[in-house]
């Protein structure tokens, strides 16, 4: 009986020396998004997006529901060309609940780079796909006036 709560204290050290990496169970969950997108498997993509994500398209106006954009992808999907994530960047928030990714994505459809920023949340134990925004990138050489606006040369 004295060896119970010696086992007990031991588990629960040893539960709390192995926590979870946040970046290496999002990374891999991103992994297979792609996986599934260069194989064209729409519930493959989608089975690790929460029901409430918020999809953001680049027209200002391009902005869906988890529905509405299954419904898009399953219209557009047969033609759609394959894309290259060139980097990619994974920042936790302090608490480890959130994760937030950007990358940049060359993609045929565009003749520019583009930023995609997704948002990955830990709900009941686990993560979750909420929010998902594409974005055209504009080099700074083709925003002369901002630039100098802000100082930079």
């Amino acid at each position: 009986m004295k060896l119970i709560p010696f086992v007990l204290s031991v588990i629960i050290c040893l539960t709390a020396f192995v926590q979870s990496d946040p970046i290496k169970e999002v990374e891999a969950l991103d992994d297979q998004f792609a996986k599934a997108f260069v194989a064209k498997n729409i519930d493959g993509m989608l089975q690790n997006v929460s029901a409430d994500c918020v999809f953001y398209g680049t027209d200002v106006k391009e902005k869906w529901t988890l529905a509405d954009f299954k419904a898009m992808l399953s219209k557009a999907m047969p033609n759609m060309p394959p894309f290259q994530t060139v980097s990619r960047e994974f920042m936790p928030s302090p608490d480890g609940n959130t994760v937030v990714v950007v990358k940049i994505v060359k993609w045929a459809l565009f003749k520019t780079d583009l930023r995609q920023i997704d948002v990955y949340t830990k709900q009941n134990g686990n993560w979750k796909l909420t929010l998902f925004s594409i974005q055209h990138t504009v080099p700074n050489q083709k925003t002369k006036a901002l630039n100098e606006m802000i100082g930079q040369n």
